[in-house]
């Protein structure tokens, strides 16, 4: 019962306020999200897609090196600079890839 109730379900894991919950919201999202919807430069776009797909073929060569493959994609900048819409967007193609969304570091008050 428990691997059930915390495999997912058409969901993406989601980490905000301080813990993880599920989301089915974001997973449909994904599902429809591409690059015609992401407003940044077409040559940006087309090495971030690139940058990824490298990156995340890569683990052979990260073990051949005995360095530790890290398997994450941090982006970072202030609000409306498109990284939602790129994440949901690389997402989308990589759909061999199970996804954990840091939305927030921030945690709750507890008292």
């Amino acid at each position: 019962v428990y691997k059930w109730a915390n495999s997912l379900k058409e969901e993406i894991w989601v980490f905000e306020g301080g813990g993880w919950s599920k989301s089915k919201k974001l997973y449909k999202a994904v599902q429809s999200a591409n690059w015609d919807d992401v407003v940044l430069d077409d040559k940006f776009k087309e090495g971030l897609r690139r940058d990824t797909k490298t990156f995340f073929a890569s683990k052979d060569a990260y073990d051949s090196l005995g360095i530790t493959w890290k398997r994450g994609i941090l982006l970072l900048g202030p609000p409306g600079n498109g990284k939602t819409e790129s994440i949901k967007a690389l997402l989308s193609e990589a759909r061999d890839v199970a996804p954990l969304y840091v939305k927030s570091f921030t945690t709750r008050n507890v008292r």
